[in-house]
């Protein structure tokens, strides 16, 4: 919002925080590698501190949800502000619920993650179940859901503004995200001939390296829009990029690695900022 007046600015914030924005983490069940490294240690706070700490600072954000079996990952998210639904493991929570008695349906024991659960797709059903327990047991319903993951520490409370106010900067977007620029010069591994080969270089033969179209991966952050906006015409995201070390997505010993480098510069730039205004 940078050149726009401060009263329009003003304005502007007033009317997002009008809606009640979810945002929500899931964290697989026991024993899956997300919730692994949610709980990997980064400049000594759990990597999915980071990513509640982050979200918490935003003025947007009506309330923080997160969906996990682990006691642990719970313990640092209510300290952290965060409310915690626990997936079921004795018993889960069928679709559709029964309306005619206002309950979940009990089904047999099995995790949210499981393959044959209603739409088969893990994330899509612990997204459901996150959603509809609130609506059920609290009654709580929000406007937007904003999908953060737990295993992107360089998330910042900025980002996490950037994309709520992009989505109500367009008018015609259902969702939006955050997304950052690769290198276009990607190779793969062929595990046939155990070689790298350039991945681009049959479909862009005719382009040099610098005429390659800017490619993106999405980042930490999905906000869905519906059911404010419609639809009909297909989904279309609004965005904004950030850089690839803020969209740094921690899931092996490399990224560990590369996490704690970037965090540290980060907190000893914020360091040097802080002592030099100090001594003005």
């Amino acid at each position: 919002m940078i050149g726009e007046r401060p009263e329009a600015i003003s304005a502007f914030k007033r009317e997002v925080k009008k809606y009640r924005i979810l945002a929500l983490i899931t964290v697989r069940g026991t024993g899956g590698g997300v919730e692994q490294r949610a709980l990997w240690d980064i400049c000594g706070k759990p990597m999915i501190q980071w990513v509640l700490e982050a979200i918490r600072s935003s003025g947007y954000i009506d309330r923080i949800v997160v969906l996990t079996e682990d006691r642990e990952i719970a313990k640092i998210s209510e300290l952290n502000n965060a409310s915690v639904v626990f997936r079921p493991i004795e018993t889960t929570l069928d679709f559709p619920r029964d309306y005619t008695q206002g309950k979940f349906k009990k089904i047999k024991p099995r995790s949210l993650t499981h393959q044959g659960y209603p739409s088969g797709d893990p994330f899509q059903d612990a997204w459901n179940y996150a959603t509809s327990y609130l609506e059920e047991m609290e009654g709580y319903i929000p406007d937007l859901i904003l999908d953060a993951d737990a295993d992107y520490p360089m998330l910042t409370t900025e980002i996490v503004d950037r994309v709520v106010e992009a989505f109500f900067k367009d008018e015609e977007a259902t969702d939006a995200g955050a997304y950052y620029p690769v290198d276009p010069k990607y190779y793969i591994f062929n595990p046939t001939i155990k070689r790298l080969f350039p991945l681009y270089n049959d479909c862009l033969q005719h382009l040099d390296r610098q005429d390659y179209p800017p490619i993106y991966r999405k980042g930490p952050l999905t906000l869905r829009g519906l059911p404010l906006k419609s639809s009909s015409l297909g989904r279309r995201y609004a965005f904004v990029i950030v850089t690839p070390e803020e969209g740094l997505n921690v899931h092996d010993e490399e990224g560990l690695f590369l996490a704690r480098c970037y965090m540290k510069r980060r907190i000893d730039g914020q360091q040097k900022v802080k002592t030099r205004d100090q001594n003005l």
